[in-house]
């Protein structure tokens, strides 16, 4: 009889003992589970922000860094065709045109070197015909600035064009210039607006009167182009 009673107890000390081990088996499973599920969870959110962000190809262009001789469309709404599609900017003192004078309405490659007291010829691509002008304002890297009331605020020095649709294809729609006393060298934007809003901009160089006398269209190109470069630096 005793030796049954310590066969029984020995029999169930055995069974607690594998039941414990069993509990500590699951327990350190279910913790080694939820440590790797902790740590893929880690793994994903690492890679979910260390993802760049996707380019919207429709971006408005004014939040690039401007270059000079490139357009950029203001206050356009997404998906809408640029009011000035296209732009040419001729001189009247310098370059010929066989050379900068003659280059095509663009919007990338635009003639941007002037001098002060240099009229400013604007050629505009656009299916507006009424309403439209252009100001020479002092260079801004923020063209969130050009609104209707920059506009309204501009005072009686800016240089400023009418842009009328002209009857002979191929002429001019306005011109100005940059009167030494009022407008000294340095970077400039070119606004066009239509009605007050502005819609479009290319960033300009003025040089001191007579300080590009001396340029031919190559020597001219050569200048804007390392303008550009300098500016996309």
């Amino acid at each position: 009889m005793l030796l049954k009673r310590i066969l029984s107890a020995a029999l169930a000390a055995a069974a607690i003992l594998a039941f414990a081990g069993c509990g500590k088996s699951s327990d350190s499973s279910s913790k080694a589970e939820s440590s790797q599920t902790e740590t893929q969870q880690q793994t994903t959110e690492q890679t979910t922000t260390a993802k760049p962000a996707t380019t919207n190809a429709s971006a408005d262009k004014t939040a690039e860094k401007p270059v000079p001789g490139k357009l950029y469309a203001l206050n356009q709404d997404e998906g809408d065709a640029p009011a000035i599609s296209a732009l040419k900017l001729n001189g009247n003192q310098v370059g010929t045109e066989e050379g900068v004078n003659g280059w095509k309405a663009s919007a990338d490659k635009i003639r941007f070197v002037f001098e002060q007291s240099e009229w400013i010829e604007l050629y505009p691509q656009t299916e507006l015909t009424s309403g439209l002008a252009a100001y020479l304002v002092p260079h801004s890297d923020d063209a969130a600035t050009y609104t209707d009331t920059f506009v309204a605020a501009l005072n009686d020095d800016t240089p400023k064009t009418e842009l009328t649709k002209p009857e002979e294809q191929g002429a001019a729609w306005g011109s100005f210039y940059a009167h030494p006393e009022t407008n000294a060298p340095g970077y400039y934007d070119l606004i066009i607006t239509s009605g007050m809003k502005p819609v479009a901009m290319v960033m300009v160089r003025i040089y001191p009167e007579g300080g590009l006398s001396d340029y031919d269209d190559a020597k001219l190109e050569q200048l804007m182009n390392s303008e550009s470069s300098a500016a996309i630096q």
